[in-house]
């Protein structure tokens, strides 16, 4: 698994996944990019954007990446740098578990 920060816009980039922020630049360019499908999931789901809660979201190819997760940061007061750090190795664990059950199945 390979990670990567970039600041090439998110709809543009070739991969298997972009991780992006509720409330965040990121978002709404792809949410547009996906005519809105992020923000419908989003409601949907009733996700809380709780730190480190997480939804994925395929993107039917209407954008290079394939996959989308949104990954929740908390409330805009709580955001720092620790939250966030917090939050992407959350999202690294679940991933790498999704991934070594795969490969064990």
């Amino acid at each position: 698994m390979k990670f990567e920060f970039t600041a090439q816009p998110l709809d543009t980039i070739s991969c298997e996944a972009v991780v992006v922020f509720p409330e965040t630049d990121g978002f709404a360019v792809v949410d547009k990019a996906l005519k809105g499908l992020l923000t419908e999931v989003v409601r949907g789901d009733n996700f809380k954007g709780k730190v480190g809660e997480m939804l994925s979201v395929h993107t039917q190819k209407n954008i290079p990446a394939s996959k989308v997760f949104i990954l929740g940061l908390g409330s805009k007061k709580e955001r720092n740098l620790y939250e966030l750090r917090r939050a992407l190795a959350m999202f690294a664990t679940k991933t790498q578990r999704k991934l070594f059950s795969r490969a064990l199945s």
